[in-house]
């Protein structure tokens, strides 16, 4: 397990001994982040770019949001791409997902995506950008990438979890940020957020809530997933009427292998439960074993859909104008 693949205790505790001793090395990502910002030129695709991001290391909810941002930009009459990093992949070169691509090779929350539109994952978003385009992309979609100013990004939309916050508030490795809060707030155009927050910079502001409309089929289940917070995965199953007998947490983008989801079988069979785990997680399960495991479907829904709609509009007229 790497420092990146789970939150240390001390990410929540401001006092912490271990967070002051390291503040020193957050400074550092500060001023090095903020250098790179200011030296680099980004390159300027031939479509729009919408950015979805966060301030914090993983756990924010981004994923649902670019899945109903580019169902809306459908509905809208876009031909959106999505660009992804492509976090646990193992790609030499730019890629568009296929469903028989593995998660190993392309990453798990590409396959996720790669359902709803075509997605491009490479660590290299200009060269992405790039073959999207020449595929027919009319705009694109960027699944994080807040922080990489290498492509230039014509809308800016930061996602953060009220639930979550910002930890202790420190710049990793001394706390959870990627990058100070008001950085980020201050390249935003507008805030998604989960739950209750401050805007101190007056932003736009919509909320966004993670809802499902599915109900338990059996009576007692274990969950697991290997998901940034794990825990909201548990509590929504149990918001919904899932009674677990037992929950089970990996490090984030934990790869399972066929060993170890037989363990999680064989302890279902003697509890006499059934698996559940997430769309996310799923895509990591080798698919003979699929119809074994119950999988959590969740979409992010806007509160006011049409104010989004049309503050999303009228930022992309002023783009082509």
């Amino acid at each position: 397990m790497t420092w990146w693949q789970t939150s240390p205790s001390f990410w929540n505790n401001p006092t912490s001994i271990i967070a002051t001793v390291l503040r020193p090395f957050g400074a550092l990502v500060t001023a090095i982040s903020r250098y790179r910002h200011r030296q680099t030129t980004p390159h300027h695709a031939s479509v729009p770019v919408i950015c979805v991001g966060n301030v914090t290391i993983g756990g924010a909810g981004k994923t649902p949001i670019v899945i109903a941002l580019a169902k809306l930009l459908q509905q809208r009459g876009f031909t959106p791409h999505i660009l992804s990093r492509g976090f646990g992949g193992n790609l030499k070169e730019p890629l568009q997902v296929l469903e028989q691509h593995s998660a190993v090779l392309v990453g798990d929350e590409p396959l996720l995506l790669a359902k709803v539109v075509p997605t491009w994952v490479y660590s290299d978003r200009i060269k992405t950008a790039t073959l999207a385009i020449q595929a027919g992309a009319d705009i694109l979609l960027m699944d994080d990438g807040f922080q990489n100013p290498s492509l230039y990004k014509d809308i800016n939309l930061l996602v953060i979890d009220g639930s979550q916050g910002f930890g202790n508030g420190y710049v990793m490795p001394a706390g959870p940020l990627r990058e100070p809060v008001k950085d980020a707030v201050a390249r935003a155009d507008a805030l998604l957020h989960y739950g209750t927050i401050d805007n101190p910079e007056s932003k736009p502001l919509f909320e966004v809530t993670l809802a499902s409309k599915q109900r338990p089929t059996t009576l007692l289940y274990i969950a697991f997933a290997a998901i940034g917070r794990p825990e909201k995965f548990f509590k929504s199953l149990r918001q919904n009427g899932f009674s677990l007998a037992q929950t089970i947490s990996f490090p984030d983008h934990h790869f399972y292998d066929e060993p170890a989801i037989q363990k999680l079988i064989d302890m279902a069979q003697q509890q006499h439960a059934r698996l559940i785990t997430t769309e996310k997680d799923v895509v990591k399960i080798p698919r003979h074993l699929h119809h074994l495991i119950d999988v959590f479907s969740v979409e992010a829904q806007f509160h006011s859909p049409s104010l989004l709609e049309n503050w999303l509009t009228n930022k992309l007229m002023s783009i082509h104008s």
